[in-house]
């Protein structure tokens, strides 16, 4: 709603129940047009509770990378990841472009 009253419009990747809500590269990637800005991941992902692996993430990151676009990683959930859940966070790096995806935290324990 709030991307509508921007005048955004979202594309949205089709959930694949085999994938466990797990954001596909490739898939982003065919929708992917010259009027792309940017991918929007939100993990865990609402309303399933899906949390993208590091890896997905890094591939996002060069995926956006590759076609000059924003990764924007939304962990507005991220208070209710499991016990022992991987909760990633990345950057740029300044030198060299690299990318830089560290745990910010111990993961806390749903409430």
């Amino acid at each position: 709603m709030a991307l509508d009253i921007l005048g955004i419009r979202g594309v949205y990747v089709p959930f694949v129940e085999a994938e466990g809500g797990i954001p596909n590269p490739a898939t982003i990637e065919g929708l992917i047009t010259d009027r792309t800005r940017a991918i929007l991941v939100v993990s865990p992902s609402n309303p399933t509770g899906a949390i993208t692996p590091p890896d997905t993430v890094r591939e996002l990151f060069d995926l956006a990378r590759r076609h000059n676009i924003v990764l924007i990683l939304d962990e507005t959930y991220n208070e209710f990841i499991p016990a022992g859940g991987v909760h990633m966070t990345c950057s740029t790096t300044r030198r060299g472009g690299g990318i830089s995806c560290r745990s910010p935290r111990s993961a806390k324990p749903m409430r």
